[in-house]
């Protein structure tokens, strides 16, 4: 009787196990299915697929991965409010969270809330303050907010960075950048929203392709 009942408590275990596996298998399958629609440009159906991998509740580290794609992918699908619903709850969650702050901070900045956004860009300087894109990300939130003296200082910072890791491509933006606001204070507060507009956008374009790397979380 004894062998009868350890024989099927074994027959159990091994079946959840197998289960175990699949599903894992499963949730992994359908974020590569993902990423390969996102890359195709696909991304309705990215988003759907993204969202079948939170519903297959995957283990923590490839769920923050999916949530933190998923966020990216609502603000290239211009649906913001659920990208800024979701990294709120991320941040929330994981608040030591680099890329869940940055996710934010570019949803946010998205919606034009610069005040809510210099909150999640100024988290980011504070978990890496090494990373330049942070401040620069900063600075353009804060120039959106109409305060041009602490852009500048943030860009100061940014320059600082960049000069010390040697991109000379973002030393001289930033630089350069300076000297854009600086000739901007005659003019009314919206003359330059274009400019903030395209530089916002090649800050979230370089934290996705630079920055932000898949299945590399880091605090």
């Amino acid at each position: 009787m004894r062998r009868i009942y350890f024989l099927i408590l074994t027959l159990l275990w091994v079946n959840f196990l197998t289960v175990s596996v699949t599903h894992a298998d499963t949730a992994t399958a359908l974020f590569q299915k993902a990423a390969q629609l996102d890359k195709d440009g696909f991304l309705d159906e990215a988003a759907q697929t993204l969202e079948q991998v939170l519903k297959a509740q995957p283990e923590k580290n490839l769920a923050t991965l999916t949530k933190l794609r998923l966020l990216s992918t609502y603000i290239k699908l211009a649906e913001t409010f659920k990208a800024v619903e979701m990294g709120e709850a991320l941040v929330l969650s994981q608040p030591d969270l680099f890329d869940a702050h940055f996710h934010l901070g570019n949803a946010q900045s998205k919606l034009k809330k610069f005040p809510e956004a210099i909150r999640a860009y100024k988290k980011t300087t504070e978990l890496r303050p090494d990373e330049g894109l942070g401040y620069i990300a900063l600075a353009l939130a804060y120039f959106g907010d109409r305060n041009p003296d602490a852009a500048v200082e943030q860009l100061k910072t940014a320059k600082k960075i960049f000069r010390k890791k040697k991109n000379i491509s973002w030393y001289r933006d930033s630089r350069i950048m300076v000297q854009q606001i600086r000739g901007f204070a005659p003019y009314p507060p919206n003359f330059a929203d274009l400019w903030l507009t395209n530089n916002l956008d090649l800050v979230r374009n370089t934290y996705e392709k630079n920055v932000f790397i898949p299945g590399d979380i880091k605090k």
